[in-house]
Parts: C-alpha cells; structure tokens; sequence
C-alpha cells in the first residue's frame, strides 16, 4: 500500500535462524534512537517443536534463551507427537508467565501481532504468583507487593537491576503500582542492561494493583529483587522524611 509514494505498513516481523540468539536483537530494538522513535516493541513468539523439543533445549543454550525471553510458546508438530510431560515441565521452568498454544502452525498468524502490551497485561491476572523456579541454568522469580513505589523508587530499582545483574538478567517484564500515578499501572519490560521506557496504561487489569514482575535470568538468588526493592524504597522514604 502507497501512502503519499511510500509504503506503508502496519508491523515489521524479524524472524530469526533456528538458533539465534534473541538478546542482541532485543536490545538493539530498544536501545536504537532511530528505532525507538519509530517502532514499538510488540513481544517474542518462540516456536518449540514438540518432537525435537527436549533435546534441543538441552543441547543448545540459545535455545533456552530463545524460550527464557518469549511472551509466548507456540509448540508446533503437535499432529506427529504430544508435548511431552518433561517438555512442557523444563518451559514452565524456563518461562513460567509465556502462554502456550498448541496448534497447527498455519493457523497462528494471528499470534505474530498484538502479543507485547497484551502479553504483559495477562501477567497480571496471576501468572505471576509463582514460586521461584530454575532449569537448565535460567532462574525464573516473581515478585509481587502490595504497598505502592514511588516514581523515583522505580527508576532506581531498574538502574541497580542494570547495574548489578547486568548480562545474568534475561528479561524483565511486569505491573508497578507506582505511589504518584496509582490509576494507572506502569509496563515494566527490560532486556538485560536495557530498559524500554514506562508505558503507562489507562487503567488496572482485573483491579488489582499490586505490583507484580518478573525476573528471568542466570545465577539469580530467589530473594534479592525484593530485597533490593525494599531497601531503595526504605531509602527514599528515609531521604523524603528528611527534606
């Protein structure tokens, strides 16, 4: 389609080789000034065959990092095999808060578009109340909490995550309930060092407000995102009680 002699389009969709690793790609589309301004950022499918599945997730770390960092697991060849029990076990260890579909590759389309904003709205509705979990050198931790976090607070929490955790962080993704805005929930989605800014959605999915994240990466103790929440917050209470 030709609008005023260029060609316009609705989405660009990057399709990688079989074992690429998504992480570079990722930042790339986030971190980039020309890209930013253009594009946002929708999600990651990650198709999981069902007959070569397991061995591939324990021969190849990309594809565990293809699998750590999806919004969604499409498991494709489901008409030659069922996923297995142990398959569906080490992505859920993997990725606890991705969706699974299981269907017929030609009939997922639809699963390229839309899946980023919506994706991390459906983390909401309780896939996040999970415990901590780890499998093939990924530790997946969610952090929920019920008191809400200064603006500030937040933009500290994700400069030490960055900081601290550096490469060992996959990915970030989440709710906040933010102290200064709390109608309106802040998106939460970061690729290692790189963070996207806050998208500030029109209101609470479900109506819950609490906090909820999650944190997908390497070597990673279960405790310390809430740890570290907790005290940049105690410190920021301490500093505005001071002023």
């Amino acid at each position: 389609m030709l609008r005023g002699g260029e060609v316009a389009f609705d989405r660009i969709i990057i399709e990688t080789s079989g074992l690429a690793d998504p992480v570079p790609i990722l930042q790339a589309l986030m971190s980039d000034p020309a890209v930013a301004a253009r594009f946002t950022f929708e999600g990651v499918l990650t198709l999981v065959d069902a007959v070569h599945g397991p061995s591939t997730l324990a021969d190849h770390v990309e594809a565990r990092r293809q699998v750590a960092v999806a919004d969604r697991l499409l498991i494709t060849k489901t008409d030659l095999a069922p996923a297995s029990a142990d398959l569906l076990k080490d992505l859920n260890a993997l990725n606890p808060s991705a969706d699974r579909v299981f269907q017929p590759e030609e009939a997922a389309a639809g699963l390229l578009c839309g899946s980023g904003a919506a994706r991390v709205r459906q983390i909401a509705t309780g896939l996040l109340d999970q415990a901590a979990r780890h499998s093939g050198g990924h530790d997946a931790i969610a952090l929920t909490r019920e008191a809400p976090i200064p603006a500030i607070a937040l933009a500290l929490f994700l400069q030490a995550l960055a900081d601290q955790a550096g490469s060992r962080l996959l990915r970030v993704k989440g709710l906040v309930f933010i102290a200064e805005m709390p109608e309106r929930p802040a998106l939460v989605h970061g690729v290692q060092h790189v963070f996207a800014p806050p998208e500030w959605l029109e209101g609470w999915p479900g109506g819950d407000r609490r906090t909820r994240m999650m944190f997908i990466g390497a070597s990673l103790p279960p405790r310390w995102p809430g740890r570290l929440l907790e005290a940049i917050c105690a410190d920021v209470r301490a500093a505005a009680e001071k002023s």
